[in-house]
């Protein structure tokens, strides 16, 4: 299975002030193709020190001691050996390292995540990041006075995060009053 990555390990702790060193990987997606380079059986994600990027990125996670940052551009052209490829292409063509794969899949969700979640969904205002967890917040919204109350965001509810209400069910409420 892709998640068999033995003796690796994926750390996914959220470190949003880690800045990228030159030996990190970048993550850099155009629509849903992902910057890789190597060849069969031994793809590779370019490193920091071998892009002209221009931002320090969005930290996603470690595999053992090898940091990852997703970072907006497209590096055709500026890339050197490294291509565009689509994530069948990765499994089915270059066909990892398995933790290579893994990493990829791994940083397509929250690539995915990240650009599906830019605005906030009753307002319309760009997000943020929140600053102790990797969560997107409305700069509308007010402080939580307990867990589980609800946030306003210009004068509309914005508490659509995932929740076990106290029955114990499992949702994604817009508004627990329900129960």
């Amino acid at each position: 299975m892709i998640q068999d990555i033995y003796p690796h390990k994926l750390h996914n702790e959220y470190h949003p002030d880690q800045s990228p060193r030159p030996d990190d990987a970048i993550i850099c997606f155009v629509g849903n193709k992902i910057l890789v380079g190597g060849k069969e059986n031994a793809f590779t994600f370019p490193h920091r020190s071998e892009l002209p990027v221009v931002s320090d990125g969005t930290y996603l996670f470690s595999l053992d001691r090898q940091a990852f940052y997703l970072v907006d551009g497209d590096f055709t052209g500026h890339s050197g050996s490294y291509r565009y490829h689509t994530l069948r292409d990765l499994r089915w063509h270059l066909k990892g390292p398995r933790e290579n794969l893994y990493a990829a899949y791994t940083a397509y969700h929250l690539t995915t995540w990240y650009r599906e979640n830019r605005f906030c969904g009753s307002c319309g205002q760009a997000t943020v990041h929140a600053a102790a967890e990797r969560a997107l917040h409305c700069p509308g919204d007010l402080p939580a006075s307990e867990p589980g109350s609800h946030r306003r965001c210009n004068g509309r509810q914005s508490h659509t995060h995932d929740q076990v209400c106290q029955s114990g069910c499992f949702l994604l409420c817009i508004d627990c009053r329900i129960h």
